[in-house]
């Protein structure tokens, strides 16, 4: 069994932190908790291996283009592709 990934995710606002959280809080094989700094905002998510954490990423960066995964437990952030950002015009 690969061990838990911890992952750290610098995201844009509250409210967006927030909403992300919720998608996350149903699934049974992810734990994951709001953190802030000052008006930093903060999303603290483990998940039980490095495919869980990929798929966290490409759902934390389509919900809030703007967040940024500052850490992992795997050392310095991996070098995922974004996933496409959708025109809404």
């Amino acid at each position: 069994m690969a061990a838990p990934v911890v992952q750290v995710y610098d995201m844009s606002d509250a409210d967006t932190q927030g909403r992300v959280l919720e998608l996350l809080e149903g699934r049974d094989d992810v734990a994951a908790r709001l953190a802030f700094n000052g008006p930093d905002h903060y999303l603290v998510v483990e998940c039980g291996d490095p495919g869980h954490a990929h798929a966290i990423f490409t759902m934390v960066t389509t919900a809030d283009p703007r967040a940024t995964l500052i850490h992992s437990t795997d050392g310095a952030a991996p070098e995922f592709d974004r996933p496409l950002e959708l025109e809404l015009d």
